[in-house]
């Protein structure tokens, strides 16, 4: 691996942006929430190329092995939009699932490549996790003033949830 430390730090950035992505800045359905899990994805996704180049594997190789019955649920949720009351927005969301599970592909693929251990993708994925933590609390001091957002359901008002942004975790 031409320079694994850096592919690897790569990677760790790019999961995490892909995840942190589907944290909501705004309780308002709107075109905020998508266009935002869009761009966090693709940023994520070039950040992913990044690092397969840099460590000498190409990402999209591994849509060789692109598993049959995933590429057939894929195709069932393309097919929805044609009876779906709302055909832009399953579209919409067919594609991003598509482009999302693409994407995990690619990463676990890259990751498996550039790892050398178990150990080492768990380390990857742990960082990446903890920085979505770390980003979910800076949201919400951005959004509330306070790293510890709780919000009360109407519904149960005897039970608050811990929010990022307005992502219950």
């Amino acid at each position: 691996v031409a320079d694994r430390p850096h592919a690897l730090r790569l990677l760790c950035l790019s999961l995490a942006l892909a995840v942190a992505g589907s944290i909501p800045f705004t309780a308002v359905d709107g075109i905020l929430q998508p266009v935002t899990r869009a761009a966090f994805l693709v940023v994520a996704f070039l950040i992913l190329i990044q690092a397969g180049l840099t460590a000498g594997v190409s990402v999209t190789s591994s849509w060789r092995c692109f598993p049959i019955p995933l590429a057939l649920f894929l195709l069932w949720c393309a097919a929805t939009t044609l009876w779906s009351l709302s055909p832009f927005t399953s579209a919409a969301r067919s594609g991003e699932a598509a482009f999302t599970y693409l994407y995990l592909h690619a990463f676990t693929f890259v990751l498996a490549s550039v790892a050398g251990s178990i150990r080492t993708c768990a380390r990857v994925v742990a960082l990446a996790f903890t920085a979505v933590v770390a980003f979910g609390l800076l949201v919400n001091v951005l959004m509330f003033g306070n790293p510890f957002h709780f919000w009360l359901n109407p519904d149960v008002p005897d039970r608050p949830r811990f929010t990022f942004g307005f992502l219950h975790p």
